[in-house]
């Protein structure tokens, strides 16, 4: 298996190490839903206006069942042009979409990677230049989840650019059109890269005893493998069965006499 994590990986393990298996190992899928299939096509209609983009958003669209494809196709339209709107009301210089960024992290001899939606210098309020991270969110509101990729894409753009100071961290919520601005801080490379380099151990570890159980909970319902997880299917037995348990277990009300 190659060394490498993104954070959609590390965030896999973090909730459920099962779920991190099923996916580097790419298993069946769930069908996406009409959320999801809005948030990928948007995020890839938004990246590039080149006819090679536009074919690939068309394909996306035909995967799409019949009765969905007009209804994804009028939002990810919607959201695509707040997504070019809220850009292109920025003055950013050496501007790059969809930009790759590897740090090969030489005590682990694994490789991070982080792909944010958008990386270039912006002017920062003294005047200067400053590296600005943009992610686009296909969502109304923050969550704490954006926040912990952001984060993650400023550490790596940091590495990968050895890029000395402030980053300004960007989530543009494309339904809201409004934008949340925090800043990654040179002095908690080494706080934030001790974290990840647990999680990477903590994988290693796995690996070498073949033991990637699954964990139950709230993440099942957003997991993407959760068809094929003998724990989740087990988890809605239990469920099913207390459900049925409280219902015979109400008290019978009996009709008042008058």
């Amino acid at each position: 298996m190659k060394k490498k994590l993104a954070y959609s990986d590390l965030r896999a393990f973090r909730e459920c190490p099962q779920q991190y298996w099923k996916r580097v190992n790419r298993a069946k899928r769930v069908a996406r839903t009409v959320h999801e299939a809005v948030g990928d096509i948007t995020h890839a209609a938004s990246a590039d206006d080149s006819k090679e983009r536009q074919a690939h958003t068309a394909k996306q669209l035909a995967e799409l069942p019949q009765e969905q494809r007009a209804e994804v196709a009028k939002v990810v339209e919607e959201l695509t042009a707040a997504a070019l709107e809220m850009s292109e009301a920025q003055d950013v210089s050496d501007r790059e979409k969809e930009k790759q960024l590897r740090w090969l992290d030489p005590e682990t001899g694994w490789e991070l990677l982080a792909k944010p939606d958008e990386i270039g210098m912006v002017e920062d309020p003294r005047g200067g230049e400053i590296l600005q991270i943009v992610d686009n969110k296909t969502a109304y509101k923050l969550r704490s989840k954006h926040l912990k990729q952001l984060y993650f894409f400023g550490l790596v753009a940091r590495l990968a650019k050895k890029y000395p100071g402030a980053i300004r961290l960007v989530v543009r919520l494309l339904r809201s059109k409004d934008e949340a601005v925090f800043f990654s801080s040179p002095k908690k490379v080494d706080r934030e890269l001790a974290k990840i380099r647990r999680t990477i151990r903590a994988i290693e570890s796995r690996l070498a005893s073949g033991n990637f159980e699954a964990v139950t909970g709230k993440q099942c319902e957003g997991c993407p493998y959760r068809e094929g997880c003998d724990a989740y299917q087990q988890m809605l037995k239990v469920q099913s069965s207390r459900n049925t348990h409280r219902q015979h277990a109400l008290p019978v009300v009996q009709p008042e006499r008058k």
